[in-house]
């Protein structure tokens, strides 16, 4: 698959160049096996990519040649009437595969090879990576929040919502995936009012858990007891 995330790096430039904003490629498979890696192409309004042009990403990919790929780059560059070249900025972040670190690297090297700029993030949560995206394309310039706003705008928020709650727990099923340190990071900050306990935080992605196991299988994710745990949440 490395050819096809050299070019959504390719193509996540192209977009932010026609958009004149930054836009973002975060590389997961979401609920896929642990083998089964993909990527994201956010929008600078931190969406998914617009529509028409995810028949330019399906081209892309399907290309054979290199002298084919420069060809395509050019013609549609023009057709669209943007220039080539230019600074276009690109935000790359990635989940816990082993194979994520490879591709993310693919995709910045693609991002590059345009002459964008890509800024390699890391370990994100997918709407890590669209909130870094539309903060950027919101705040009239300069990098993204750290990841420290991302947390205080959540924390907020939940003590908003929940003004006269007391402490509550909640047990929370991470997938064995990136859910389980970002999470560990936000259950610190809601200490005072929600205590997070994680389970399934190691181990291969997805199996035999996560919301898809759940939702298309009709079973419990592994880490759960059917008579010792009845009643928590």
């Amino acid at each position: 698959m490395d050819h096809v995330f050299l070019r959504c790096g390719v193509l996540a430039y192209l977009r932010a160049a026609k958009l004149g904003t930054a836009t973002g490629c975060m590389v997961t498979a979401s609920h896929n096996a642990e083998p089964d890696n993909g990527v994201k192409i956010c929008e600078s309004a931190g969406d998914m990519m617009a529509a028409d042009w995810e028949p330019y990403a399906a081209q892309l990919a399907n290309l054979v040649s290199t002298d084919d790929v420069v060809a395509w780059v050019e013609a549609l560059a023009e057709g669209e009437g943007f220039a080539l070249g230019g600074a276009a900025e690109v935000y790359v972040g990635m989940d816990t595969r082993h194979t994520s670190p490879h591709l993310a690297a693919l995709v910045v090297t693609g991002v590059e090879a345009l002459g964008g700029r890509a800024h390699n993030y890391g370990l994100l949560t997918t709407p890590q990576l669209h909130h870094f995206v539309r903060i950027r394309n919101g705040s009239g310039g300069g990098r993204p929040p750290p990841e420290e706003c991302y947390f205080e705008q959540l924390v907020s928020a939940y003590h908003m919502v929940t003004p006269n709650r007391s402490a509550s727990k909640v047990f929370v099923d991470c997938s064995k995936g990136i859910g389980a340190p970002k999470l560990a990071l936000l259950a610190e900050r809601l200490a005072d009012r929600l205590e997070i306990e994680r389970f399934n935080v190691d181990g291969s992605v997805n199996e035999d858990c996560g919301a898809e196991h759940v939702q298309k299988g009709r079973v419990l994710p592994c880490g759960v007891d059917p008579a010792a745990d009845v009643g928590k949440r």
